[in-house]
């Protein structure tokens, strides 16, 4: 238990006491705990400064709604019980004490509520207060550790039952401590003129006979009725061992007020300069308590006025001080005024100052936006060691703190826009530039990359919010020449086509994505180095350095070669604020940043992320101190969603094309308004409106920004001048395919891809054909001897129902000459479903046949469900056969007896078999070759067939040998004897 908890300086005593036992006989779990709890106390009362852990039999969870609770502990309770059979081990058994500490003593979260990393993070990281298995998952974030500086209260009344501030005292607006008999009710109202005291109570509704409330409020001198006007007696005293409840945000509206509890000796700064007639003192002593322990604070819930008080008066929600209220701005005011005095003055008496009110609440949030302007300007300056930006406490001091990100992200929300204008992003963003450069290198001494991340994440989400305001300048490529005469340039944001790719060699960097080479070749980019980014003059320049492996398998003519590598270089030099697109490769879980998933980020932000995988001792700072927390604030939009002033902007793929669309809007309207301007232009704007919808439909699907920028990129625009001159050729066929990618559905990125093909096979675009490498070798051999792309080409055609009937009957022909029927003694291949090989070959009295289509054994390996499905087109309508599911192959030699056809020769089969049955003699797959045949009629399986079941990875789980054993009056015998 001490090494989990010292990292942050907290040290325990355990004391083992003797068995305990009491009577648990109502079989309500809670309601036994409590009574557990209330025995023990009557028998051990425990002191102050102690908390008791009951360690249980399993038995007694397992046989309750707890039987997946490992432990359990109250936050600010002083008793847990942990269920001991639940946890296997003496590591284990200490994780879950210090997580039910956490909860009791601290007060601490789940790292995974809502205010934090979100239900999404349960399970996925190494917090202490996490739901993670494992003893190694007790990490505590630095802001975990404030908390625990400031352990919850204990007292003697330290109840459930006790919530409610009759069994506690309250500071009356003039700072004397009181009790109110009965009352659980606040009641805020400025009925006599009195304006509220943060931390005080203002006043209060007491329960009459008829349920309903008298009200009291606060009249400068004590409580008086707001309806008889009568006086509320009460008497001052120390009230030491009782909470004290300390209200506070009183002036806002229903849902913001809040308490906190603390203890009589938390109070004695506060009553010590009270009792000194100190009392704007007391006040500030009083609120920087209160913002001490605000993050333990609860919300007091709205209350109808028609329902009992008693009815949920509070609810389990921290709420933040309120540094507008009335009462605060009034005591900060001479602090103000004595920082304006330090503006003029050296630099070192400015820091001092700004050290000395550090911890005062609502001392930043009070500084004008033009006195902080000057402040920064006088901080952030090319010539100033940025040792000057932490508060140092000694020169051999390892606590220095860097106080820039509380200066900056303390400012008030109507302060924000200007201070990114006049301050960050006035004179080219030199601020940034100069904060970054001082914070990077591995050898830093003083502020780090892992320093400035929550100030960098904090103005991102601020450039998010003011985005539309702004007006940040965009780097613009320009697009001439797209096929039409009245748009005879296009520029587009030059970041939209071209990711930033995070990472370092050797960090577990898998492919970022996949690009065409000039030649029309699709290679997957890896790392070659990271990349080098700077920021300089108001630029963000990045320099990226990828290695290109080829990604599918080609047909190439003979004494040809595609090189299986090559080198990719992308440069951009960006606007500081302008949006990138961020992507890596593996997870950064501290980051929050998944692999693959495209993040949308300020170009500034996207370096400084770099600039911190590069530096690795500040990487592990980040890491151990669980500033990953405040990071997750910079994600902008992940992943790419459209709509909205900043995600609109990233016209990736389909954003991309709709933004020409936008330009040629004006021309297409025209469209109708005369036979000239129809003859001249109808044509192209057709073919334009077909590639349209195909890119409208891509952002639809998965993967559509990964797979635009695949097979595309720019020259998607190029296409349009292409897809004028095609359709006038062949204007109709192109439509109709085309027309049908509207049809698309989420299925992903494969489905996508087979309809691009359409585009290939049915223009003249050129691309390079898609060639499956499980195609068998003699298959290919044969083939060549004719013209192998033609082939290819036609086979994709007819896969995707776009063959014409003279390709058609070209096709056939080839079949017949190049893919000749089984000869005798060939052995012969049948996939069947797992359900087909139980009910009709292992179970089957009679000896089991095959009939219909059949394939050579060697025409083709095999391979996993999904694969199999697609290379035979097991996917007709009523299928048996599923991708996640095992399938069974049926292998025999060929009799010679019954008559095997090309299945184009079998008359009327269409009629018997749809789409995707293709008529060309192969088994209708666009990713391979591979030739069926047709059973004139069923063949009786021989003696030695082979019946092989495999799971749906095409693994071998066991094999039959089919054995005839006798012939009787006509009829075999036969069994599946197992290999």
């Amino acid at each position: 238990l001490n090494n989990i908890y010292q990292q942050v300086g907290v040290e325990f005593r355990l004391s083992e006491r003797d068995s305990f036992q009491a009577e648990l006989s109502n079989g309500h779990i809670r309601q036994d705990l409590k009574k557990l709890r209330d025995s023990y106390e009557e028998q051990h009362p425990l002191d102050k400064d102690e908390v008791c852990v009951f360690v249980l039999s399993s038995e007694l969870s397992k046989s309750s709604k707890l039987e997946d609770v490992e432990g359990l502990m109250p936050r600010k309770s002083r008793f847990g019980y942990i269920f001991t059979g639940n946890s296997p081990n003496g590591k284990s058994l200490a994780r879950t004490l210090a997580h039910e500490l956490g909860h009791g003593l601290f007060t601490l979260q789940h790292s995974f509520d809502d205010e934090y990393g979100g239900k999404k993070s349960q399970g996925e990281t190494a917090n202490l207060m996490d739901y993670t298995m494992g003893s190694e998952a007790v990490q505590l974030a630095a802001f975990q550790w404030n908390i625990i500086s400031n352990p919850a209260p204990f007292t003697a009344l330290d109840r459930d039952k006790d919530a409610h501030f009759k069994s506690g005292a309250v500071l009356t607006p003039n700072l004397d401590l009181v009790r109110i008999a009965g009352s659980k009710t606040l009641y805020v109202s400025d009925i006599y003129g009195f304006k509220p005291v943060q931390g005080t109570l203002p006043g209060f509704g007491l329960p009459l006979s008829d349920k309903t409330n008298e009200c009291y409020a606060w009249d400068g001198s004590c409580y008086r009725s707001t309806s008889s006007d009568k006086i509320y007696t009460i008497e001052s005293e120390a009230y030491t061992n009782v909470p004290v409840y300390l209200f506070y945000n009183l002036d806002k509206d229903c849902g913001k007020k809040a308490y906190v509890l603390v203890s009589y000796s938390d109070l004695s700064e506060v009553l010590e300069l009270k009792k000194n007639k100190q009392i704007d003192a007391a006040k500030r002593a009083l609120l920087s308590l209160i913002h001490k322990k605000e993050n333990a604070s609860k919300v007091v819930a709205c209350i109808d006025s028609a329902k009992s008080p008693a009815q949920g008066a509070w609810t389990e929600q921290s709420e933040p001080l309120d540094c507008s209220a009335e009462d605060v701005v009034a005591l900060q005011k001479s602090y103000q005024d004595h920082l304006k005095t330090k503006l003029r003055g050296d630099i070192q008496e400015l820091i001092s100052l700004l050290k000395q009110y550090r911890n005062e609440p609502c001392f930043f949030e009070h500084i004008s936006i033009d006195v902080r302007l000057e402040i920064l300007s006088k901080l952030i300056r090319s010539d100033i060691d940025d040792s000057v930006w932490e508060f140092s406490f000694g020169k051999l001091s390892l606590g220095d703190r860097f106080f820039l990100d509380k200066l900056v992200l303390s400012t008030p929300k109507i302060d924000r826009l200007r201070l990114l204008r006049d301050g960050f992003m006035a004179n080219g963003g030199k601020w940034i530039e100069i904060i970054f450069n001082k914070s990077k290198g591995f050898f830093n001494n003083d502020v780090t990359i892992a320093d400035i991340l929550p100030l960098a994440t904090g103005l991102a989400s601020w450039i998010k919010e003011y985005y539309k305001e702004l007006n940040i300048p965009i780097s613009l490529g320009t697009i001439q020449n797209i096929g039409h005469p009245d748009l005879n340039e296009y520029s587009y944001p030059i970041a939209s086509t071209t990711p930033i790719c995070i990472g370092v060699p050797n960090d577990g960097s898998e492919a970022y994505y996949t690009q065409q080479s000039d030649s029309g070749y699709t290679y997957k980019l890896f790392l070659r180095s990271a990349f080098e980014g700077r920021l300089d003059s108001g630029q963000a320049i990045v320099s990226q350095k990828f290695l290109g492996v080829l990604d599918l398998t080609y047909f190439t003519p003979p004494r040809t070669s595609i090189p299986r590598t090559r080198l990719f270089n992308t440069e951009l030099n960006l606007n500081l604020f302008e949006p990138v697109i961020l992507l890596a490769s593996r997870d950064y879980s501290a980051l929050g940043i998944k692999a693959r998933e495209e993040y949308v980020v300020p170009a500034f932000l996207a370096v400084i992320y770099q600039q911190l995988l590069n530096d690795k001792a500040s990487w592990d700072k980040v890491r151990s101190a669980g500033n990953y927390l405040a990071i997750g604030a910079a994600v902008l939009a992940s992943p790419y969603t459209g709509g909205g002033s900043w995600a609109a902007y990233t016209t990736i793929g389909a954003g991309f094309v709709a933004g020409i669309d936008e330009a040629l809007k004006d021309g297409r309207l025209k469209l109708g308004s005369s036979t000239e301007y129809d003859a001249k232009h109808k044509d192209f704007y057709q073919a334009w409106e077909n590639l349209y919808n195909t890119a409208m439909v891509a952002d639809a699907v998965a993967n559509a920004p990964q797979l635009i920028r695949a097979i595309s990129k720019v020259n998607l625009i190029y296409r349009a001048k292409q897809l004028c001159e095609i359709s006038r050729v062949r204007s109709k066929k192109f439509f109709e395919y085309l027309s049908s990618l509207r049809s698309i559905k989420s299925e992903g990125f494969e489905k996508l891809y087979k309809q691009y093909e359409i585009i290939k096979l049915t223009t003249k675009i050129e691309a390079p054909f898609i060639f499956n490498p499980k195609i068998a070798p003699h298959i290919s051999n044969a083939l060549g001897k004719a013209n192998l792309k033609r082939i290819i080409k036609l086979n994709a055609k007819a896969a995707l129902e776009a063959i014409t009937p003279a390709e058609l009957s070209e096709l056939q022909d080839l079949c017949r000459r190049y893919l000749p029927v089984p000869e005798p003694g060939e052995m012969l291949r049948k996939v069947i479903t797992l359900a087909d090989a139980k009910k009709y070959y292992l179970q089957y009295e009679e000896v089991p046949s095959v009939q219909k289509f059949i394939a050579k054994a060697k025409d083709y390996e095999v391979s996993s469900a999904k694969n199999m499905i697609e290379y035979l087109r097991l996917d007709y309508e009523g299928t048996g056969f599923k991708p996640n599911e095992g399938f069974a192959i049926i292998e025999f030699p060929y009799p010679g007896e019954t008559q095997i056809m090309h299945p184009f020769e079998v008359p009327n089969i269409l009629m018997d078999n749809p789409a995707p049955y293709t008529n060309t003699g192969m088994s209708g797959s666009s990713r391979t070759i591979i030739p069926e045949y047709y059973l004139s009629e069923g063949i009786s399986l021989p003696q030695g067939t082979q019946l092989t079941i495999y799971d749906q990875a095409g693994s071998q789980i066991r094999q039959y040998v089919l054995k005839i054993t006798s012939k009787s009056k006509g009829k075999k015998k036969f069994t599946w004897d197992e290999k």
